[in-house]
């Protein structure tokens, strides 16, 4: 994989060559060049060809045995394509670097680059390099007949023969889409794709990774390569694109006794009762170079036994080899498992490094999980992914020599299944090292920073840059004193050479300090916030969408700015620290979870009369002078916002309110505070505020003990109120910068906040993402919240966008339309559930639910019958509580049924399987449910009252 020039080395990391690989070398005199060629696609250039000189062909053996073949009849591979010249005046588009370069002129219209070559015959690979794209702009990327030139649509007709990949993540063919979901084209991604001119199949890959395939009859033998764009855009041809590495499958020459293969190959299973104890298999694929990334569904881990996957050395599947009926050569077990990895993770935790165990008590995973493994070649670093999120990052020393997936089954029953096109998350978060100050010394995979220079205030940067969606990093405080000096933020700079204290305006930065104080472009905007101290976890949320950032200290928000936006946001954010002095360190955390965690009340934003706890979360009025507010540390402009307080203490028809109002809200000392405060608030009265006005009374009032809390809805503008998770009252035109907040009107009233309030409060809507394959068809309506069988066969199943791991949570429908002898399950799953198409969902999926003939399924077989039947317009719902790993189902909230030991250490969400009929069941936004699991706290409550009431006299009488 390297070129060589005059005795020196000019170029690196190219994919390497193997046997039965071809190998050319085409000059060009005229260019003053040499293009080195594998397998027919061109992979370098070389500059420097001098024009009279003499060159034979040469070739130079590493060892003896080699063996190589010189073609006499070489095909001589296609010349690199470049983009035609527009033939239309005035010129849409405009060319640059020698035909390489398109960039759009005319962007209130569709244009169309098409390529100068066509491909007729054979196997051919096109990719473009996304350098500039507006973001409102629509491009495609594909190619279609010699006709191209006269459209004027991103998805053209299907007279143009056209296939292609727009830049929304959908996939068009012949005038229509036929594939979703996949990554969106943004800059600076790198789009190709590969045509078989014989078979008429497409392949399509983003940032190298296989993203969709298609293939039909009606396409023909001819296509020519073009992009389509309706906005302005600048896209490179790359002349010497790396071939993108194939998908791997199973290798039936690769695979130990009693593993069973799919016909596909993509999955390898171990049935119930196998002979051995531990059974390994190989892909077929061998990976060296770029970076690799492959994902396994796990259809079912057995009862019995366990599982581990990664990547190994593929020499080490041809051990102890040993002849099978039907002279099948097949490996067995003879050497510890753990020897084949390179690097890997087990089902129960462990992860393996260099053919040992390295380390324990990791997340485990299990049926129904989508595990990911992530290899930097360059790096020689890898990363496990489990639901789309990195759980482990380790080196992976010798991965150049190349390695192969493989995977162990343990015991059994097991099954594996490769995806073939998996969405590609992206790469954990590490410091740039080419990027950050010298005098910064990283280590742990590029994770850990310590500062090392003894002048001035160094900035790292991290990678990789985010430029669109929502991004969080979170810091671990290693090393700070008291009163040392440390600020983390985002910034737009590629390299962070300056060592002022706070980085100038020309860098973007946004950044909060371990001072408590916040910086936007080189100026303080804010100070007294919340201090960060040694081991403190400092998060750093970016939403590009919204153009804000919010801070966290150890989960919850205690900052909000805004103003992400323009040219250099644009360009692509970097997270970056800022160091005060030397010594002081601090390291990335690559395996968070976004924090769902509340913000807590804002010290400097509060009225003189309210005191608050040392860990902010419970706020006490010490006056019954007015009514004095305080409000939380971090504001809101766009999503979702889940806020929920527990009131330790009201007077009966004392008053007390809890809504959302401005930056300036704790500055109002009024019981119904002003219009400029933009107060929306549900009061202990039982009453609405809305901008300083009475909107509604006569609701439910509050009093001690009850839980108060409200979702705001930025996006469709309205804020729900909830007393005891139960949905009380709406409030509509939410807009604007607001903060939660809380007003008193007595003396000693208190409050303290949930701080998973979101978990608490969310009802989340069926995942328009996750709707079963055809032909089974589920259409949503109403944002999701109602669901309805078209499709006559089968048992469709689909899920909730919600997804739980831990404390309790409710979920309830309203069955719309079930007929009279009607089919309808609702329970808690693994999150592949929607692949269910059986009437009792397998154990491979990890279900239990409660079937509307008044069964429970569990695990795959019914668990019990004879309960409560539900029929047409009965409200079904569950409690589920993973902490106690019990699951309560509810018929018009009266208990049905329940489940126990559900199985631990699983990611549940719930789910809805349709019977053959147009069914249809809906989700309420105010679940009955709730009621019941707001009793049963409130109960649990106050038995733990009670009991450390009694504890605390049996103390007292015992003194």
């Amino acid at each position: 994989g390297e070129v060589f020039q005059a005795g020196g080395r000019v170029r690196s990391g190219l994919p390497r060559a193997q046997s039965g690989d071809t190998v050319g070398v085409r000059l060009l005199f005229d260019e003053g060049k040499a293009t080195f060629y594998l397998n027919g696609r061109a992979i370098a250039d070389v500059a420097g060809l001098a024009p009279y000189e003499r060159y034979f062909p040469s070739l130079v053996f590493g060892s003896s045995g080699y063996s190589v073949m010189m073609n006499p009849t070489p095909r001589t591979p296609i010349s690199t394509p470049r983009w035609a010249k527009d033939t239309i005046t005035p010129p849409r588009f405009a060319l640059d670097n020698d035909g390489l370069s398109a960039r759009g002129i005319k962007s209130a219209q569709c244009v169309t680059v098409v390529s100068e070559v066509d491909f007729e015959e054979g196997r051919h690979y096109f990719e473009v390099h996304i350098r500039q794209l507006h973001p409102q702009a629509e491009l495609c990327v594909g190619a279609g007949n010699t006709r191209m030139t006269d459209n004027y649509r991103t998805t053209p007709a299907a007279d143009f023969q056209h296939v292609g990949y727009l830049s929304t993540g959908d996939i068009v063919a012949l005038g229509q889409v036929v594939q979703s979901g996949c990554p969106q084209i943004r800059p600076p991604d790198r789009v190709g794709f590969s045509v078989d001119c014989e078979r008429k199949e497409y392949v399509f890959f983003h940032n190298g990774f296989t993203v969709a395939r298609f293939s039909s009859d009606r396409l023909g033998h001819l296509a020519r390569p073009c992009v389509s764009c309706l906005g302005a855009f600048v896209v490179d041809i790359d002349p010497t694109p790396a071939p993108p590495s194939p998908y791997p499958q199973w290798d039936p020459q690769r695979r130990q006794d009693d593993i069973e293969l799919s016909e596909d190959r993509f999955t390898a299973s171990i049935p119930d009762g196998a002979g051995g104890s531990v059974r390994t298999a190989w892909a077929s694929a061998v990976y060296s170079f770029g970076t690799l990334y492959f994902e396994l569904d796990v259809e079912l881990q057995g009862r019995r036994g366990h599982l581990a996957f990664g990547v190994g050395n593929a020499a080490l599947s041809t051990v102890s080899r040993v002849p099978q009926r039907d002279n099948v050569v097949v490996k067995r077990a003879a050497l510890p498992y753990e020897e084949y990895y390179l690097a890997g993770v087990t089902s129960r935790g462990d992860v393996i490094i260099a053919g040992a165990v390295e380390r324990s008590g990791e997340e485990p995973w299990g049926s129904g999980d989508r595990m990911g493994l992530r290899v930097d070649f360059d790096s020689e670093t890898f990363s496990v992914y489990k639901n789309g999120r990195p759980i482990v990052v380790g080196y992976c020393a010798g991965a150049r020599l190349g390695v192969s997936p493989l995977a162990t089954f343990v015991y059994g029953p097991h099954a594996l299944r490769i995806d073939p096109m998996p969405l590609v998350p992206e790469a954990y978060h590490r410091w740039d090292r080419a990027a950050c100050h010298p005098e910064v010394e990283l280590t742990h995979y590029d994770l850990a920073a310590k500062n090392a220079a003894v002048r001035g205030y160094p900035t790292i940067v991290s990678w990789p840059v985010m430029r669109y969606g929502r991004h969080y990093v979170e810091f671990v405080v290693e090393y700070l004193p008291p009163s040392g000096f440390l600020m983390f933020g985002v910034c737009a700079a590629a390299s962070c050479s300056c060592i002022d204290r706070i980085p100038p305006a020309d860098q973007f930065h946004f950044g909060y300090s371990s001072a408590g104080d916040a910086y936007v472009l080189g100026k303080r905007v804010t100070s007294g916030g919340e201090d960060l101290r040694a081991q403190d976890r400092a998060g750093v949320l970016l939403d590009l969408d919204a153009g804000a950032v919010t801070f966290y200290k150890n989960g919850y928000p205690v900052g909000y700015l805004v103003g992400v936006e323009g040219p250099q946001a644009l360009d692509g954010m970097r997270a970056c620290a800022t160091f005060g002095y030397a010594n002081y360190a601090c390291r990335i955390d690559p395996c968070v979870r976004e924090p769902t965690g509340s913000p807590r009340w804002d010290a400097n934003a509060k009225s003189e009369h309210i005191e608050l706890s040392y860990d902010r979360l419970t706020a006490t009025c010490r006056s019954w002078l007015r009514c004095p507010t305080a409000r939380v540390s971090a504001g809101f402009t766009s999503g979702l916002v889940f806020f929920e307080i527990r009131v330790n203490y009201v007077q009966l028809g004392g008053y007390l309110a809890l809504g959302m109002g401005a930056h300036d809200i704790h500055e109002s000392m009024a019981v119904h505070p002003p219009a400029h405060f933009g107060f929306f608030a549900y009061t202990s009265h039982g009453e609405l505020l809305k901008g300083g006005e009475l909107a509604a009374k006569d609701l439910p009032r509050i009093v001690t003990g009850d839980d108060v809390g409200f979702q705001a809805d930025f996006f469709n503008r309205v804020i729900i109120f909830y007393k005891n998770r139960v949905p009380v009252a709406t409030l509509e035109d939410l807009g604007g910068e607001l903060f939660p907040a809380v007003s008193f009107a007595n003396e000693n009233f208190s409050v303290t906040i949930h701080t998973n309030s979101r978990d608490r409060l969310e009802v989340p809507a069926f995942d328009e993402k996750a709707l079963p394959a055809a032909p089974h068809s589920v259409v949503l309506y109403k944002l999701g919240m109602t669901a309805r069988n078209e499709g006559k066969t089968g048992y469709p199943t689909i899920r909730t966008r919600g997804r739980y791991r831990d404390a309790a949570f409710v979920f309830e429908i309203i069955v719309d339309d079930l007929g009279s002898a009607g089919f309808l399950q609702m329970g808690v799953a693994g999150t592949s559930i929607v692949r269910n198409t059986d009437y009792i969902p397998p154990e491979k999926y990890n279900a239990y639910g409660l079937a509307s003939t008044g069964e429970v399924m569990a695990l795959g077989e019914v668990q019990s019958s004879g309960h409560r039947r539900f029929e047409q317009g009965d409200r079904v719902g569950l409690i589920c509580n993973l902490d106690k790993s019990v699951l309560t189902f509810y018929v018009n909230e009266e208990e049905a049924a329940e489940v126990r030991n559900l199985t631990p250490c699983m990611e549940y969400c719930p789910f809805v399987v349709f019977g053959q009929g147009h069914f249809q069941v809906s989700i309420p936004r105010m679940p009955a449910i709730a009621r019941v699991l707001g009793a049963q706290e409130r109960t649990t409550a106050e038995f733990r009252a009670a009991r450390d009431e009694q504890e605390r006299a049996a103390s007292a009488g015992q003194e």
